[in-house]
């Protein structure tokens, strides 16, 4: 009847009117003020980090509440949290799946047909350059133009590849040889096969680190030049500060393991050395006053 169509149609102006009040993407707009000498002041909606006046970020977004609430939390559930492990746990599966090749045990036979342990074998320069490939494949996903995401995502691809990261630094520490600072240098102060074998992991493990502190601005800056976006600019920001743990993770196990052993059998050895030059010296200058001294006239 009449009366039914009229509230019907009341209800849906006033859902109409709810929704336009307060649409889904106002808390992801900043509010900017203008005005006039001739007309009022207006307020005016912008979306953030598209322009160098606005008064907000994404890293504002990101703390925001409802930006929490829309991710859900692995206590209470809900939200996009679902997804989000879902897409993490892919990730994951394809970052990690390189490192099974890294640092396979090396294996050789004697004469007589017996396996004899050998050094892991150690990655070469075409498995970190895929190693790089797949870090900013990775990151890409979190560009709209590229992957089709959202840069909001960059953070969290990041800490998917500071896990992998930490997962190659285990595999690399296994593959040092563990000779220690006793084993890192000959009588002649010569390196040793087995520091020759560290070294190498070091410098592969330089290689990543390389990698990760040019991965960010290779994915969302350098594609887009010479034009300049100030959303990428911010992407690559975050990237590189949510890679920090990553690169502090290598340099400690680096250091740990390879360079820290080192330089205390440097230190020893020098040590050692100075000592003798400095008793040489004495002792020929002892000698040199004896002879001296027998000498007639004297």
């Amino acid at each position: 009847d009449d009366s039914t169509k009229g509230s019907s149609s009341t209800t849906k102006k006033t859902t109409f009117s709810v929704i336009g009040m307060a649409s889904a993407d106002t808390w992801t707009r900043a509010d900017t003020s203008s005005s006039s000498p001739d007309g009022p002041t207006s307020t005016t909606k912008e979306f953030l980090s598209t322009t160098s006046t606005t008064t907000s970020s994404l890293s504002a977004i990101f703390q925001s509440t409802e930006w929490k609430t829309l991710q859900g939390s692995d206590d209470i559930g809900g939200g996009l949290l679902p997804l989000k492990n879902a897409f993490l746990n892919a990730s994951m599966e394809r970052l990690c799946a390189p490192l099974e090749y890294m640092f396979p045990p090396g294996v050789t036979v004697d004469e007589e047909g017996i396996s004899m342990p050998m050094l892991p074998t150690l990655p070469s320069k075409y498995d970190l350059q895929k190693l790089d490939i797949i870090i900013r494949q990775e990151l890409s996903l979190a560009d709209p133009r590229e992957g089709g995401g959202e840069l909001s995502m960059t953070s969290m691809v990041a800490e998917s590849i500071v896990n992998m990261v930490k997962q190659f630094c285990q595999q690399a520490a296994g593959a040092v040889s563990g000779a220690g600072e006793d084993g890192c240098l000959t009588t002649t102060m010569s390196p040793t096969e087995a520091l020759d074998h560290d070294l190498k992991v070091s410098s592969v493990m330089s290689a990543l680190a390389t990698t990760l502190r040019t991965a960010p601005e290779n994915t969302f800056v350098v594609p887009y030049r010479p034009a300049t976006s100030a959303q990428h600019e911010e992407a690559a920001s975050l990237c590189q500060s949510a890679l920090l743990p990553a690169l502090q993770e290598i340099e400690n196990t680096a250091k740990s393991l390879i360079l820290t052993p080192l330089c205390r059998a440097l230190n020893r050895r020098v040590a050692d050395a100075i000592a003798k030059m400095h008793h040489g010296t004495y002792l020929s200058e002892g000698m040199g006053g004896a002879i001296g001294g027998d000498e007639p006239g004297t």
